[in-house]
């Protein structure tokens, strides 16, 4: 992405609290703020599948929530659960803006309603067999219905 598109001039990026002034980022899907590294994973803690850009010394890099050491709570749609399965787990996950790496935590508490661990994956959207979103399917879907694309020159 051109950094003439976010902008060339210095920007004064605001630390909320707990926030060091280390590295700042920015979100491609959001379109809004320019934060630092700890507030953007504070902020994208529900949204994991958003691409995120670091700012380096000449331009923006591509970045994951998983690099900023995010961990996506299943179960809960994200937000803290009581007690997290252990061991916190890694899946690669096909979206509509790109291929993701995530961390993530299945739910082993009593408010998931005893959800399996396949259950909790289709509850938010994962399709597990394939690794895709459901957003991923239903555009394959349409895809196919409307130009008769094929599943190899889909991917």
């Amino acid at each position: 992405m051109c950094l003439l598109h976010i902008g060339t001039r210095s920007v004064r990026v605001r630390a909320g609290r707990g926030c060091s002034h280390a590295k700042i980022s920015w979100c491609a899907d959001c379109r809004t703020l320019i934060q630092y590294e700890v507030c953007m994973r504070a902020r994208h803690a529900l949204q994991p599948l958003h691409v995120l850009q670091e700012r380096t010394s000449e331009f923006w890099e591509d970045i994951t929530l998983q690099s900023l050491q995010l961990v996506y709570q299943l179960g809960h749609g994200g937000l803290p659960c009581p007690k997290p399965e252990q061991p916190k787990r890694t899946m690669v996950l096909m979206h509509t803006n790109r291929i993701h790496t995530i961390s993530f935590q299945y739910c082993g508490c009593d408010l998931s309603n005893h959800a399996n661990n396949l259950r909790q994956l289709l509850q938010n959207s994962w399709y597990p067999a394939t690794c895709t979103t459901f957003k991923v399917l239903e555009l394959y879907h349409l895809l196919n219905v409307v130009d008769n694309i094929n599943v190899h020159d889909f991917v």
